[in-house]
């Protein structure tokens, strides 16, 4: 429950807070666009150690093929394996 409370009041205080909506549909493309474009991909989340997904999931990419190449050190481009 913490969380929803803690998305309202910054979508509130973000989004709905500059003033009210021509229509329905403009309301529905601005809160997508809120959502989809900004919250779940940019703003940062302390959840995630205070990063933005983006960056957080770079980060876990990176670590992850970092533990690849400790465990398989060879270089393995001339066998395509990775193209």
């Amino acid at each position: 429950m913490p969380n929803a409370i803690s998305f309202f009041s910054r979508f509130k205080a973000e989004l709905i807070e500059d003033g009210v909506f021509e229509d329905l549909e403009q309301a529905r493309s601005e809160i997508f666009s809120y959502i989809e474009g900004y919250y779940n991909r940019i703003r940062i989340h302390s959840s995630l150690g205070y990063k933005s997904p983006m960056e957080f999931e770079l980060e876990l990419k990176t670590k992850i093929m970092e533990e690849k190449r400790v465990l398989c050190p060879f270089k393995l481009d001339h066998l395509n394996v990775f193209r």
